[in-house]
């Protein structure tokens, strides 16, 4: 028996139909994952900014996240910023100076130390004061 032509007509709209939606659900989870990687990428961005400041970084030393191996694994992870594709969306780059800094555990520990983040601070108002100058003599 050969089949009734409505039933092969069904069979490719089915089909179609089925095609369509297999697309659309492609579609749906490919937004999805940009969504997701746009949302970690700004959490991201957030924190390594935070670490420009000298007292936050003596805050995560006094309550022990540079103990965390993890943690000190997110921060060699981070230096990605570092790339000019990422750097360009940084407000305060002078956190990627304080996240290489961050690399050396000696920095780490002297961080838990109130004067020493105090150091540090100063030496930011500092280089900040004297950045104009300094791009002037330069050129």
């Amino acid at each position: 028996g050969e089949h009734p032509p409505w039933r092969a007509a069904r069979s490719r709209a089915l089909r179609a139909a089925l095609q369509g939606r297999s697309a659309t659900m492609a579609a749906a989870s490919k937004s999805a994952a940009t969504d997701e990687a746009a949302t970690r990428f700004t959490v991201e961005l957030e924190f390594v900014q935070t670490l420009a400041n000298p007292f936050y970084l003596h805050y995560l030393a006094q309550n022990r996240y540079f103990d965390d191996d993890a943690f000190v694994r997110y921060l060699k992870y981070l230096c990605y910023f570092k790339e000019p594709q990422y750097a360009k969306y940084l407000v305060y780059p002078h956190c990627l100076h304080m996240l290489d800094l961050l690399q050396a555990a000696s920095f780490r520990k002297q961080l838990a130390h109130r004067a020493f983040a105090e150091h540090v601070h100063t030496q930011q108002v500092f280089y900040w004061r004297s950045y104009r100058a300094n791009r002037i003599g330069e050129s």
